[in-house]
């Protein structure tokens, strides 16, 4: 059943819209599971069932998408559920400690972000609720990070899905390395860049 189930999926030319939408989705409502579906991706793209280059463009379409969908949305309505979620002094306190953290490294909690499930719809929502300019400080970010986490994605499942299939925990430790070590690069250059 599986197996038929699979073949279906990728004899169909829809196999890269459904990614795109899975990735698009998953930044929006962090419940889809996306890195599963890029790494499975590139294992069918191992097997010849998928081409590489359009899996890995469809991801980091999709998590593009998504991304500026997150951020419009905290853009229009952030402030109202904002107002209405935080209601006591406690909280917040601690939506202003989270405003200024964004607002002092906006740019690298966005790109950090896109590595974590759930991190990345907190991120991007925040940097539209916070007016983080769209074409000048937003856009830039998480196109470079999507095209680096759709890609990794895939290539894990490209290069490594029978490790990765035995020992799940690899593929999760590997994206959070990548998250750390890009974060890390911004730093670096927003440092370099300041003198």
């Amino acid at each position: 059943m599986l197996d038929s189930l699979v073949e279906l999926v990728t004899s169909s030319s829809w196999t890269y819209l459904l990614l795109f939408g899975l990735t698009a989705a998953d930044a929006v409502l962090p419940l889809l599971p996306s890195e599963t579906a890029l790494i499975a991706a590139g294992i069918l793209a191992a097997r010849g069932d998928l081409e590489l280059l359009p899996a890995m463009a469809a991801g980091a379409a999709g998590a593009l998408v998504g991304d500026n969908v997150s951020y419009l949305v905290g853009r229009r309505i952030g402030r109202p559920a904002s107002a209405r979620l935080f209601t006591s002094e406690r909280a917040k306190e601690r939506f202003r400690w989270v405003e200024n953290l964004c607002r002092r490294r906006g740019t690298q909690i966005v790109l950090t972000g896109r590595f974590l499930p759930g991190g990345r719809t907190a991120a991007t929502f925040s940097a539209g609720l916070l007016g983080f300019r769209w074409l000048t400080r937003f856009l830039p970010v998480v196109f470079v990070a999507a095209i680096v986490w759709a890609s990794t994605g895939v290539l894990l499942g490209y290069f490594g899905g029978e490790l990765v299939e035995r020992n799940p925990w690899f593929a999760i430790v590997l994206l959070v390395a990548l998250a750390a070590a890009a974060g890390l690069m911004f730093e670096v250059y927003r440092r370099v860049g300041r003198r």
